[in-house]
């Protein structure tokens, strides 16, 4: 799975530790089918987005995946969130390339393929 790593400017302090670097994942339609079955997404769609972002973190300093909640990202700065979204717009773009790659790739591997006639 193609991924995106990150640092935090500021970063998220849990028991003394200060928390910067972070690894993202693609989001999948599970994420936004798991974040509308949050309660405090029916009356705030922002606190939605919150949890498909929290969902997309697979790594956050060293803290586990379990520790990884929408209640400790709303103690996050402002500017550490756009760090986080950048590094979702370079996660999308990637993904785009490598998918074009493999488009690009197939395309080409099938018009070899072209005017062989296969055993049958």
């Amino acid at each position: 799975m193609i991924t995106q790593d990150g640092t935090l400017i500021v970063g998220i302090e849990v028991d003394g530790v200060v928390h910067l670097d972070f690894l993202l994942r693609p989001r999948f339609v599970s994420d936004s089918i798991d974040a509308m079955e949050d309660e405090r997404s029916h009356n705030n769609p922002a606190f939605e987005g919150l949890v498909m972002t929290c969902q997309e973190i697979t790594k956050l300093g060293t803290l586990t995946r379990e520790q990884i909640t929408p209640d400790l990202l709303m103690g996050m700065l402002d500017i550490d969130m756009q760090q986080i979204m950048e590094a979702r717009k370079k996660l999308l773009a990637r993904l785009m390339t490598f998918r074009a790659e493999n488009k690009a790739d197939s395309a080409a591997a099938g018009s070899a393929d072209e005017g062989r006639v296969l055993p049958g």
